[in-house]
């Protein structure tokens, strides 16, 4: 079978440490880094988004695709009620000049934003195919009391060329499957209630992701947000636009 660039890299994250432990991460206080501006993007993000009695109701939150969650503490700024979190990247396997790889910032932003009533960590991995199932599962039965889960999937590929521009095999694309799969959790998270959010860059992009949601499930809510709004904030040059809505099982 035929190696791509992104089964070495998995490869190597998996089998290479070039540095020892964690990166240090700046600013180090958690509040400070809730300040930087791709932090403040995601809390625009979301609390445009998503109501604040939603927000109230997410206990739970599973981040897929977040990269190496630069943007994590302005995420928990918007989404205060979270008490786990999960963060999924397809490809942690990503270096950086200093020899840590993707992941390993992920898991030092996982790490800073633990607390003594919250959890959050981070894996590596597909999320089509990473056993979330079992973990759900024992969370329902241990912690009754968290009524929600919210999954996000923030800027998905959903056609090939991105996927060829980031060294992925075009067969990530699939947003299809990513969305399949988000609705197969609600047979875990049952009875409780399980809300999706999703990012696109353009029209063009949300012109492919609506229909592919429909499938599943009715967009609740949708919205704009255009560049002159975030344009201290992110360097995108195109609307932003979210889809929003509730899965069932």
């Amino acid at each position: 079978m035929m190696r791509t660039t992104l089964d070495f890299r998995s490869w190597a994250y998996r089998s290479l440490r070039l540095r020892p432990g964690l990166p240090k991460l700046r600013p180090r206080d958690l509040k400070a880094a809730a300040e930087t501006p791709e932090s403040r993007f995601y809390r625009l993000i979301l609390e445009r988004a998503l109501s604040s009695e939603v927000r109230q109701q997410c206990h739970r939150w599973l981040d897929v695709g977040c990269r190496n969650w630069s943007y994590l503490s302005g995420a928990l700024e918007a989404l205060p009620a979270v008490r786990q979190g999960i963060g999924i990247e397809l490809d942690p396997g990503r270096i950086y000049w200093n020899g840590f790889y993707r992941g390993n910032y992920a898991h030092a932003e996982a790490a800073r934003a633990c607390s003594q009533t919250r959890t959050i960590h981070f894996l590596g991995g597909d999320f089509t195919k990473v056993p979330l199932e079992p973990e759900l599962r024992a969370l329902n039965e241990e912690e009754k009391e968290y009524p929600a889960l919210l999954v996000t999937h923030f800027f998905p590929f959903v056609s090939a060329e991105p996927c060829r521009a980031w060294g992925l095999p075009k067969t990530y694309s699939n947003f299809d499957a990513l969305i399949a799969r988000t609705q197969a959790l609600c047979h875990w998270h049952r009875p409780r209630t399980v809300r999706w959010l999703s990012l696109h860059q353009g029209e063009w992009e949300a012109e492919i992701a609506r229909p592919l949601w429909e499938k599943h499930c009715p967009i609740e809510s949708e919205g704009v947000l255009g560049p002159l709004e975030f344009q201290a904030l992110w360097p995108g040059k195109h609307p932003v636009i979210w889809l929003a809505g509730t899965l069932s099982a």
